[in-house]
């Protein structure tokens, strides 16, 4: 199994993401929850009708929101808010006496009142609004045995963009509801396994983009949900991938799905040491192969293609740099011919300003060409490079370095030649100022710059948290003996 291409398995993942950076408190009031498939919308139909919840595909699909209509997040960051209720429900007064709530504020109840009283919650305070800090919109990893590196580039990139759409809406949705109406901005991230961009939206933003979409928000956020749990497939075998101990591997892997899944425990009991066979023979490798040899690099590329690597590498990077340089050229020339195109239309056609034309489009011409050349100089380097570069073996690496994917993704788009696919900002100044951003480049769980990442939004989240509190300080409970 790999569990980066399980979605179920994601969900718990990022759930101890998320709580892996929350502060440890002593005495304090802890007043978020992290909650999974949390609903943001709901569909029409769904309140009208309860006939969902006995829809037996519910326990049988793969799937938690298989059935879902509206917009539900993977996870979200909440924090609730409450207010005492202005009216005691007649059937709670005798529960406990409302003469001791009188006057102590909604903190007091939270931090001292609750501690010996829990199920007195719901009679007491209401639930007024809803703000949600954090949402994760998660999508499978990409492959982690893809064939090349423009396979594994296409597929992760891919993946962010479509968590990324996906994450837009859900924000959208957030406000345009009544349940956030406080809610001034929030974080977004959108996961593909261990990998994932970030972005801040904010009210405003969502006051210009809402009006275009709302008439076909409902159509399109259960369009989404129904395709989302089909948008993302094995990708096929690599068919130049039939090595003896590869195919020793499938037929085990395969075994143990078709013969082993959906039977009796009792049979499963009675061939344990075949089972616990067909597993060594899913994950081991041939013994030629997991041999320590000196020739062959931890990583598994052989010391001999390091050499012929690097220069194919450096050769991509100047056949880059060679046509940003062209780019450039033909933009600058391309704007110096615009100019005296708008003199010749104003009048100003004389002798010296034809002249200039003509040697200005010659020169674009020219310009032109080289750029045209460089395009397929670069083109061919980066064939190049990619031939040779195969992904790494050792399954404590990623199938492709960082900087390997950068130049991958600088050659894929030509008009932006020093944009970098990872992230390299700091989260103070990607996050600078008070407005919505655009989404930060990707991010890998486990470094040191998506770490900062995370802890930056977390301590936005505790800003959050000690913002209710303190709303909750100067908000009193009324005397509801005189009602």
């Amino acid at each position: 199994m790999d569990p980066c291409h399980l979605e179920a398995y994601i969900y718990g993942f990022w759930f101890l993401v998320l709580f892996q950076y929350v502060p440890a408190t002593s005495g304090g009031s802890f007043i978020r929850i992290i909650q999974p498939q949390w609903p943001i919308w709901s569909s029409a139909r769904d309140t009208r009708s309860r006939a969902i919840v006995n829809a037996a595909r519910l326990s049988l699909g793969s799937e938690p929101d298989g059935l879902a209509r509206g917009v539900y997040v993977d996870l979200a960051v909440v924090i609730i808010r409450t207010m005492p209720r202005k009216k005691l429900p007649r059937r709670s007064r005798g529960l406990y006496s409302p003469l001791q709530l009188a006057g102590k504020s909604l903190q007091w109840f939270f931090e001292n009142f609750l501690v010996d009283h829990p199920a007195l919650e719901p009679s007491f305070i209401r639930v007024v609004a809803l703000m949600a800090p954090v949402l994760v919109e998660l999508k499978l990893g990409a492959p982690r045995h893809a064939p090349d590196l423009p396979t594994y580039y296409n597929e992760l990139s891919g993946l962010i963009q479509d968590a990324e759409r996906q994450a837009e809406k859900q924000a959208l949705a957030l406000y345009a509801s009544w349940r956030f109406r406080f809610q001034q901005y929030g974080f977004s991230i959108a996961g593909a396994g261990e990998d994932f961009s970030v972005c801040r939206t904010t009210r405003s933003w969502a006051n210009k983009d809402l009006p275009q979409r709302l008439n076909g928000l409902a159509g399109d956020f259960e369009k989404d949900d129904d395709d989302d749990d089909e948008e993302q497939p094995n990708p096929p075998p690599n068919p130049n991938s039939s090595s003896a101990a590869q195919s020793k591997q499938e037929k085990a892997r395969n075994t143990l799905i078709d013969s082993y899944t959906l039977v009796a425990p009792s049979y499963i009991d009675a061939r344990r040491e075949e089972i616990d066979q067909l597993c060594d023979d899913a994950e081991d490798e041939d013994d030629e192969e997991s041999e320590d040899r000196d020739d062959v690099h931890a990583s598994g590329v052989p010391r001999s293609d390091f050499t012929r690597i690097d220069e194919a590498r450096r050769a991509a990077e100047d056949a880059l740099r060679m046509r940003a340089r062209a780019q450039r050229l033909h933009q600058d020339f391309d704007a110096k011919v615009e100019v005296l195109k708008n003199e010749i239309r104003a009048g100003r056609s004389g002798p010296r300003v034809q002249r200039s034309m003509a040697e200005a489009e010659q020169q674009l011409a020219n310009h032109l060409a080289n750029y045209r050349e460089a395009v397929a100089s670069c083109r061919t380097a980066m064939t190049d490079l990619v031939s040779i570069l195969k992904p790494t073996q050792n399954d404590t690496l990623r199938p492709f370095s960082e900087a390997d994917i950068n130049l991958y993704h600088r050659f894929t788009f030509a008009a932006s030649d020093s944009r970098s696919f990872y992230e390299t900002r700091t989260p103070e100044d990607f996050f600078s100022g008070q407005e919505n951003t655009v989404w930060s480049g990707v991010l890998h769980l486990g470094t040191q710059l998506a770490e900062d990442y995370l802890r930056y939004i977390e301590g936005q989240v505790r800003q959050w948290e000690l913002e209710e509190i303190q709303r909750r300080s100067h908000v009193y409970f009324p005397s509801y003996d005189t009602q």
